[in-house]
């Protein structure tokens, strides 16, 4: 069993060589009885980023380099070259606890699950975060389970695990090279018959004070909800072809 974990990368260097030190040591602490390895996704950095990856690199971490920007068409194409038999990803500014990574791939490992996703919405969830964001946040999810009707809470928390033949089998139908992947792969896998599994988190969006948030956080929701508009008319077209 071999598992890839995954950080994607967009000019990060005041958080990079803090983020992956502390993830190889998690993993290295805990004797995980699987295969794993730690690949550095960058998508397009243009400040030391890469410089500060190839330092870290060593038999379990690795860069991988997609010189366009884009988080989405980044993950996606480490994913569909790997050849891990579980692949995840996590944000570079390791939000979520580390803790739950065991959480994370042990479902997929045990086969009770395709896909395993990290909630901060979930009633056990622990967060940390701006009030108006979590707003935003949890009117997006409701209007995702009006569009498609599916029960996920939390599309967007960045905290992936999915088994890599089942994402082979929906890589193709990705449309999105930005944020929108994470909302794509969910509603793909789930309309696949994939078993999702949710998971309660402990997240924390200040856990690196020297680093801002990417998230634009008016314009990311206009674009959200026409990225709805255009999976709902994907996957119809989806079902029309099969």
């Amino acid at each position: 069993m071999k598992i890839d974990f995954c950080v994607p990368i967009y000019n990060e260097e005041l958080i990079l060589e803090e983020s992956i030190s502390s993830l190889y040591s998690f993993l290295l602490s805990k004797n995980l009885p699987y295969d794993w390895r730690i690949v550095i996704v960058d998508n397009g950095s243009k400040d030391q980023s890469r410089e500060i990856a190839n330092k870290l690199a060593n038999e379990k971490i690795s860069l991988f380099v997609v010189n366009r920007p884009g988080r989405g068409r980044a993950i996606r194409k480490y994913w569909s070259n790997s050849d891990a038999d579980i692949v995840s990803y996590m944000d570079a500014d390791l939000a979520v606890n580390l803790k739950h990574v065991p959480e994370l791939v042990g479902p997929i490992i045990q086969g009770e699950a395709e896909i395993v996703i990290g909630s901060r919405l979930l009633p056990e969830s622990v967060i940390e975060r701006n009030i108006f964001r979590e707003t935003i946040s949890r009117s997006c999810n409701v209007l995702y389970r009006l569009f498609f009707g599916y029960g996920v809470n939390d599309t967007q928390c960045g905290f992936k695990a999915v088994k890599k033949s089942s994402f082979n089998d929906i890589s193709q139908y990705f449309f999105d090279d930005k944020w929108f992947f994470d909302t794509e792969l969910i509603t793909y896998m789930k309309y696949k018959k994939n078993r999702l599994k949710e998971i309660p988190v402990e997240w924390n969006e200040k856990r690196f004070d020297k680093r801002n948030s990417k998230v634009k956080v008016f314009k990311d929701s206009f674009n959200h909800f026409m990225n709805f508009l255009k999976l709902k008319k994907k996957i119809r077209e989806i079902g029309e072809a099969s």
